[in-house]
C-alpha cells in the first residue's frame, strides 16, 4: 500500500500540517492581541490630548490650530483611529 493512500490524518506529511496550522493560528492570534492593545493606546492617547486642548486658552488653541500640519500626529488636534 503506497504511503500517499490513506487519510491525511495517516499520512507522514501531517505532522507538518499540523505544526503550520499551529504556527499560523498563533500569529493569527498574536495579532488580534496588538490590534486590541494598540486600539486602546489610542482611545488614551486621544483622551489624553483632548483634554490637553481643552485646558489651552482661545488663542493657545488658534497658534495650535495653525501649526497642526506642521506637528504631524504630535498635533493635540490630531486624532489616531484604527
Amino acid at each position: 500500500m503506497s504511503e500517499n493512500t490513506g487519510s491525511i490524518g495517516k499520512r507522514t506529511v501531517a505532522s507538518v500540517f499540523k505544526r503550520g496550522n499551529s504556527i499560523n493560528i498563533a500569529f493569527a492570534g498574536s495579532a488580534t492581541i496588538m490590534w486590541v492593545v494598540q486600539k486602546y493606546y489610542y482611545r488614551r492617547l486621544n483622551r489624553k490630548n483632548g483634554c490637553a486642548y481643552a485646558t489651552l486658552n482661545e488663542e493657545a488653541k488658534a497658534r495650535e490650530d495653525r501649526e497642526a500640519e506642521k506637528k504631524g500626529n504630535r498635533s493635540l488636534t490630531f486624532r489616531f483611529t484604527t
